[in-house]
């Protein structure tokens, strides 16, 4: 792809699983190197079609981890969340809980690309493992895209607004602007380990209790 493009996959292990934490690894792994295979060669943004065919793929890693192990392919389980974008368009693919945002070039526009999917009952979701297939949506946005978010269900009840489904733009505005004023050009270090500080400190634990994954991005 000769265009600029980010591409970030995120995955919570389910805490049911007695491996989640391996799975979740596995799956960030064999979508990443689907995505910057595809990414070396095609001009466009990957369909659902291709998307689905990572998330096989994906599968069945997972299922051959699953088997090296001894255990069944759902002690793996895990939610995921991609997202593969350019300065103009967005494509979102997710299964299960947590979210994906992303403003346009106006700091206040924050807009959510995939909302939490949860299951049945209180606490529930769907997972990658899933059979006889993982509830897989697809999304693509075109237009400005100037930040983007993604993270896990463990900060959905405190950077959402249920109510209108809509992200609460001043915590995002205030998160990315300190990557719009890093000088680094791609993962910042420095700011890796202070928003790790952030996400664990008293006032945020105090409010959550589970895993917290944030990943932020923007375009310069």
């Amino acid at each position: 792809m000769d265009r600029e493009c980010f591409i970030a996959v995120v995955a919570d292990g389910a805490g049911s699983a007695s491996l989640g934490g391996e799975g979740a690894q596995l799956a960030c792994r064999s979508i990443d190197l689907s995505a910057r295979e595809y990414a070396r060669q095609s001009d466009q943004l990957p369909d659902e079609q291709e998307i689905t065919a990572w998330v096989d793929l994906a599968r069945d890693r997972l299922a051959l981890a699953a088997n090296n192990r001894g255990v069944l392919r759902r002690q793996l389980a895990s939610t995921l969340l991609i997202a593969i974008c350019t300065p103009n368009e967005l494509v979102a693919a997710h299964v299960g809980d947590g979210a994906i945002a992303y403003r346009s070039n106006d700091p206040d526009d924050w807009r959510t690309a995939s909302w939490p999917a949860h299951g049945e009952f209180a606490s529930t979701t769907f997972f990658l493992t899933d059979d006889p297939a993982p509830q897989l949506r697809y999304s693509k946005y075109d237009g400005p895209i100037g930040a983007l978010a993604l993270f896990t269900d463990g900060i959905e009840r405190l950077v959402l607004n249920f109510a209108t489904k809509t992200p609460h733009a001043p915590f995002f505005r205030q998160m990315v602007s300190a990557v719009e004023s890093s000088a680094a050009t791609g993962r910042d270090s420095l700011l890796s380990i202070g928003l790790k500080q952030y996400l664990d400190s008293a006032q945020i634990n105090e409010r959550t209790d589970d895993d917290k994954t944030l990943v932020l991005a923007a375009f310069r």
